[in-house]
């Protein structure tokens, strides 16, 4: 019974080894197949290019800057990190148009601007009204307060309106595009000079000409913003007056004051205006008066040469009459 037991013990044990060595077997063969397929293609040299699968690893790559440009809330950035588009607008009036124009033109000048538009109208020989100046000017942020003290000193300042657009969200998501292209092309590159098949050079080469097109856009971009905010933008229009819109008095006294006097200028150039229409068109109104005048002079005489001939035929019509009485009175005489 013993041997019997003990025959049994080294039975189970040997069953007991087999089933674990045969459970090992399958682990070890698929390991050992899933290492040789992953070494095989860097062992047949094949280069093979998938651009999605390309973008999404350059998007893993420039995730972290984005998702750390994206985290970082307004208010945390400096203000000279800051990327802001300043733009100005000026109502100027002026007595002295030419002089106040130069002006301008030497302070945009000085403080290392320049001028991007500029139109001039109004002082034409048959028109009475005044000249007209729009100017568009850039001119670095940093002294743009002081050329608005500049024009509200040599000019009277109407109207101003002021606004600041923050573009730092947008300027930093086209930077960050830009940098996971670069990566992408600096990637395409060493994948092009492995390259052997002429079909993956191809592919290589279109989606690197897409990646550069991509690029020069988002430069251009970049460029247009940092333009935008080194130099803010002021408009101008500048309008020549007779007199300077007075500030905001608040008296009743004052108010009369003003409006009186602004009714006397008022009457003296409407004065001066018809005086000058007048001269003007004096040579129309001379040809006026002398045609007016024929035609008057010849309908009076057509009038009268009617009004001459009634007479005439009434005179001939009562002699008829009379002539006849005189008849009709010799007949009865000559019958008595």
């Amino acid at each position: 019974m013993k041997k019997i037991k003990r025959i049994m013990a080294l039975l189970l044990v040997f069953v007991l080894v087999l089933s674990a060595t045969a459970c090992g077997a399958p682990k070890s063969s698929s390991n050992f197949a899933a290492s040789s397929a992953a070494d095989s293609p860097r062992e047949s040299g094949e280069i093979s290019y998938d651009a999605a699968t390309a973008e999404q690893a350059v998007a893993m790559d420039g995730a972290p800057e984005a998702n750390k440009s994206a985290a970082a809330p307004n208010n945390i950035l400096p203000d000279s990190s800051r990327k802001l588009i300043r733009r100005v607008y000026l109502d100027v009036e002026t007595l002295d148009f030419d002089n106040l124009s130069a002006k301008i033109e030497q302070q945009i000048a000085a403080l290392g601007g320049y001028i991007e538009q500029s139109e001039i109208s109004g002082n034409s020989y048959r028109s009475e009204s005044k000249r007209y100046s729009h100017i568009v000017a850039r001119i670095p942020k940093a002294k743009v307060d002081g050329f608005i003290g500049t024009v509200g000193e040599i000019g009277n300042i109407t109207n101003k309106q002021d606004s600041v657009e923050d573009v730092t969200l947008q300027y930093v998501d086209v930077e960050s595009r830009k940098k996971s292209l670069k990566i992408e092309q600096e990637r395409l590159l060493v994948l092009l000079a492995k390259a052997e098949k002429l079909e993956d050079i191809i592919q290589l080469e279109q989606r690197l000409s897409q990646v550069r097109y991509e690029l020069e856009n988002y430069e251009s971009q970049l460029r247009t913003y940092d333009n935008q905010v080194d130099y803010s933008t002021v408009t101008l229009d500048i309008r020549e007056v007779q007199r300077v819109t007075p500030a905001e008095q608040k008296t009743m006294w004052s108010r009369m004051k003003t409006g009186f006097s602004e009714t006397i200028l008022d009457i003296k150039e409407g004065c001066k205006n018809f005086a000058v229409w007048f001269v003007v068109n004096l040579p129309y109104i001379v040809i006026w008066a002398v045609l007016i005048t024929v035609v008057v002079i010849v309908l009076r005489k057509v009038n009268r040469l009617a009004m001459g001939d009634k007479p005439k035929a009434k005179r001939l019509t009562w002699r008829k009459d009379a002539e006849t009485d005189e008849i009709a009175k010799n007949d009865k005489n000559e019958d008595k």
